[in-house]
């Protein structure tokens, strides 16, 4: 009998090459993760093969790929994972889950993020983001990129745990930080390496979190960690206390890099002051003053349009993984049985055939009008390809909306702010890249003296 390999190569494996012996195309890869992928999908097209720690790995990009990666029949996530990246996951959560055991979580997970829950979490959001805003205004100028990675964490800290305790928050973006790092980092666990830094925090961050669940189970709140504690699957199943303390840590994961849309926002606003102009009308004409709610958030289409342009245009996590569970038949090439698979989440959303001129930002893509995005079923996946309620499709994408949504509406309604001369380019070498000036931006009240010379 042939094996898989021989059979493929008869089909034709994708283009590409497997890079030097044992490392393969690793060190280009963790180089600039963005650039890799882009490269060569210029290069060869939508799937291309490379080698990744030693691993036969195809990658794909678009729909089609969206389509044969989410397909549990095709593919599985179990063990998919790079496992320097498996092990800054603290092991089994959500992402590396499979059939029943995945459906399972997912819905003990969801519990967080019901529609009662997210009307939950909506006034500590606004209550937070107007603080956050009203701090940045007495000060000449704010390093907005390290505030809202702050945000970012606070949030899910105190709305999906409770969390308000400042120690404990610092605490948890140190561990958080080190664990950025270590993504990116050469997985070489030598005592002083960024890679061991993070192995270190996530031992940390598993600690703190085992003291948090023990509170809740003695004091349950309403809170998302005590919904998700409460919940009782139709069949009876209970989240423990093991499962639990890793989906915080994948929700603090998933949570923080929302940082990256809501920088996303303030720049494309400020560079594009006509968009800012109708989006800020928007928000006067249906969210002029008082508390916000979920039906005026939802009553914001144009704001929400450039909210999905700023999904679409950040890089926020390179890809997916998963392995191939049978011979798998793509752009007319063929992944064998076996191979790594990576979806790549940023470029799937730069393709031309999908979203002409790509490098354009244009919230009219996601408008009535033209709906770029419902082209096919799956072009416009930032939060992962898939159902929501079913798929790995990121359980907390309506709450990182929420989120962002919040903190522009007040933005726009109240304030008005520039950003200095700086460096916005992205050093694509983290994760999530991040400009490289930091994002200063100075902002004022617009109902406070001062606001001279700020637009």
């Amino acid at each position: 009998m042939s094996s898989p390999d021989r059979n493929a190569e008869r089909k034709s494996l994708p283009p590409g090459t497997s890079g030097l012996p044992l490392l393969g195309e690793t060190l280009s890869f963790l180089k600039n993760p963005y650039a890799f992928v882009s490269d060569r999908v210029k290069k060869h097209g939508p799937i291309f093969r490379t080698s990744l720690l030693g691993k036969d790995t195809a990658v794909i990009v678009g729909a089609e790929a969206a389509a044969a990666f989410i397909d549990g029949a095709r593919v599985l996530r179990e063990g998919s994972q790079p496992d320097n990246i498996y092990r800054l996951f603290a092991g089994p959560s959500l992402p590396h889950l499979d059939g029943a055991a995945h459906r399972e979580r997912k819905a003990l997970v969801l519990a967080a993020f019901s529609q009662t829950a997210l009307e939950h979490y909506l006034p500590a959001i606004e209550a937070r983001s107007r603080r956050s805003l009203a701090s940045w205004t007495a000060q000449d100028e704010v390093p907005l990129l390290d505030a809202l990675k702050r945000i970012s964490v606070e949030a899910v800290a105190e709305d999906m745990m409770g969390i308000t305790d400042v120690a404990r928050i610092e605490s948890l973006l140190r561990y958080y930080e080190a664990t950025g790092a270590a993504f990116t980092s050469l997985p070489v666990a030598f005592p002083g390496t960024a890679y061991a830094r993070g192995l270190k925090a996530v031992d940390a961050i598993l600690a703190v979190f085992d003291e948090i669940i023990g509170e809740h189970r003695a004091r349950p709140s309403s809170d998302g960690l005590s919904r998700v504690l409460a919940f009782t699957t139709p069949e009876g199943t209970k989240i423990t206390d093991d499962q639990a303390k890793r989906e915080l840590h994948h929700l603090i994961i998933a949570g923080r890099v929302v940082y990256a849309h809501l920088g996303g926002m303030v720049v494309h606003l400020a560079a594009h002051p006509e968009i800012r102009k109708r989006a800020a009308e928007e928000v006067a004409r249906v969210a002029p003053s008082g508390a916000l709610t979920l039906p005026i958030l939802g009553q914001l289409s144009y704001l929400t349009q450039v909210l999905l342009e700023v999904k679409r245009t950040s890089p926020v996590v390179p890809g997916m993984f998963a392995i191939a569970k049978e011979d798998i038949e793509l752009y007319g090439h063929v992944i064998p049985k076996g191979w790594k698979i990576m979806f790549g989440l940023y470029q799937s959303h730069q393709l031309e055939d999908a979203y002409p001129e790509p490098g354009r930002f244009d919230p009219e893509r996601f408008g009535p009008e033209r709906r770029e995005d419902a082209r096919s079923e799956h072009a416009f996946c930032p939060h992962g390809p898939g159902a929501p309620r079913t798929s790995h499709h990121c359980a907390g994408t309506d709450y990182a909306t929420e989120l962002v949504m919040v903190f522009t509406t007040l933005l726009l309604r109240d304030h008005t702010w520039e950003l200095p001369e700086q460096n916005l380019d992205f050093d694509w070498s983290n994760l999530t890249p991040d400009p490289r000036g930091g994002l200063r931006v100075r902002i004022r009240n617009v109902h406070s003296a001062g606001t001279r010379g700020v637009k």
